[in-house]
């Protein structure tokens, strides 16, 4: 505990962990910077990391997708339920689709978006 975290978390680190509530997210954690000066807020803690959320491409055409089939995803052989608008309203599990948001937990125990943002 007497460790400081900016000699822990350096930029190049890669930090695999597993999140699960019932349901287990393989994550990857990488520092790509870090951040010099005094606090931004009067408080002890702020949050200075977020996703960086790059949509997945659908599974229909290739084009970055906007919704998540949860009948797909657990029923496809490979797992890809991603889909874009166009092909998201022809789809015909249209009752089981969630906007995929940045969450790596989109569509597991009823995750259904990001948190709100600090203030």
């Amino acid at each position: 505990m007497k460790v400081k975290v900016a000699t822990l978390f350096v930029p190049g680190l890669k930090i695999p962990y597993k999140y699960d509530f019932g349901t287990t997210s393989h994550l990857l954690i990488k520092v790509v910077a870090q951040r010099l000066g005094k606090p931004t807020t009067g408080h002890p803690i702020a949050l200075l990391a977020r996703n960086k959320f790059e949509p997945p491409s659908c599974v229909e055409c290739g084009q970055p997708a906007t919704q998540l089939c949860t009948e797909c995803l657990y029923d496809r052989e490979d797992g890809r339920a991603e889909l874009c608008d166009a092909h998201a309203e022809e789809h015909e599990h249209d009752e089981m689709l969630l906007a995929l948001v940045d969450s790596p937990r989109t569509g597991m125990c009823g995750d259904d978006g990001p948190a709100e943002p600090p203030c």
